[in-house]
């Protein structure tokens, strides 16, 4: 299902991270959309999108490897989109 939207909490529990690691994360990186209230949405398409950049399959993996490949991940990102 392309249009499923996940929210922080499940997108976080697919990666194996903290939730505050996905929110963290720029908009550019992982796009979202937010609620009038302000919770975030995350389309399931671009999560997995996202995994595959990490080059780790979704839940798939131990969560210690999936923690270090999104640090990584970020790591590697982090200056992109600063000004």
């Amino acid at each position: 299902m392309d249009d499923e939207e996940l929210t922080t909490a499940q997108v976080a529990d697919l990666l194996g991270v903290a939730r505050s690691t996905i929110s963290r994360t720029p908009r550019e990186k992982l796009p979202f959309r937010k609620s009038p209230n302000g919770h975030r949405y995350y389309r399931r398409q671009d999560v997995e999108a996202m995994a595959r950049d990490m080059a780790r399959p979704l839940a798939s993996t131990g969560i210690e490897e999936r923690v270090a490949a999104l640090e990584e991940w970020r790591r590697r990102h982090e200056g992109e989109h600063q000004a």
